[in-house]
């Protein structure tokens, strides 16, 4: 059986790796928390999660390649 997910993030804890090649970077205004992402639909997942779930806002970080 799948692991559950919401609005396609899992909520299972994990590590992420980041190795400064990621383009997309979500910060968490409230918590300070943050999370990269290679693909943009990632990104806005995890925008959407933490404004939709706990209502926290965030800030969407693009690097310029």
């Amino acid at each position: 059986m799948p692991a559950k997910t919401l609005c396609g993030i899992s909520r299972e804890p994990m590590f992420q790796v980041v190795d400064g090649t990621e383009k997309y970077k979500v910060i968490d205004l409230v918590t300070g928390g943050e999370s990269y992402h290679e693909e943009k639909i990632q990104a806005y997942r995890m925008c959407a999660f933490l404004i939709n779930v706990w209502g926290h806002n965030y800030r969407l970080e693009v690097k310029e390649s």
